[in-house]
């Protein structure tokens, strides 16, 4: 009977961590179908043949954190190469960002470049953000070029954070007509002096020449 229980407790310990490592959102995929195509991915030198075998991974695990990961870092560079943009990129980059908010340095990184490119600023500085508080004590999570990148993105978020403020404070245009100022002519940036003593505006005309 303690020989029984002695080899029976292995195995539920391995069964144990089997387990565990299913539930966890970051962990590697382990699903051979899956791992084949990652594989088939890395090895394809055409990226349009690369990009399909990494989208066939999503019709076996639409989750799967490092299949959406790797799609968004192939769809940001046919994006950025073909100038059709980031949608796809970011819907990628997004559902790995969902699985495992630390799955990887770059998912962030790409984000805030993506919405940057994009004009979405509020988007792009809460991915930043997120980039510098990433944890860097696994090295596999972060990326080769990672102090560049840091780099990078501490020169842009001054620039980010006056997008945000600016369009945050927006107040409505509601144009009216200024009496003993305003005319019937195309007239538009207006500026009061400091002493608020004149108006200065710009006023668009048509003048026919002389002869």
């Amino acid at each position: 009977m303690t020989r029984a229980l002695l080899f029976v407790l292995p195995l539920l310990l391995a069964f144990t961590a089997n387990a565990q490592e299913a539930d966890d959102p970051c962990s590697q995929p382990t699903d051979k179908q899956i791992l084949k195509l990652l594989e088939a991915a890395t090895k394809a030198k055409d990226p349009v043949d690369r990009h399909a075998k990494l989208k066939s991974t999503l019709e076996i695990d639409a989750e799967c954190a490092e299949c959406n990961f790797r799609l968004g870092l192939s769809a940001y560079r046919i994006g950025k190469e073909s100038g059709k943009g980031y949608a796809a990129a970011i819907k990628y980059m997004e559902a790995a960002k969902t699985k495992c908010a630390n799955y990887h340095s770059d998912v962030w990184y790409h984000l805030g470049v993506m919405y940057y490119a994009q004009d979405q600023f509020a988007q792009a500085a809460q991915a930043f953000e997120a980039f510098k508080r990433f944890p860097t004590e696994d090295a596999a999570r972060v990326s080769k070029d990672y102090d560049e990148q840091y780099k990078d993105v501490e020169e842009v978020l001054p620039e980010l954070q006056f997008y945000v403020d600016f369009y945050r404070h927006t107040a409505p245009l509601n144009p009216v007509v200024v009496p003993n100022v305003s005319t019937t002519a195309d007239e538009y940036l207006p500026m009061l002096s400091p002493d608020n003593e004149m108006l200065f505006f710009t006023r668009k005309r048509q003048e026919k020449g002389e002869g």
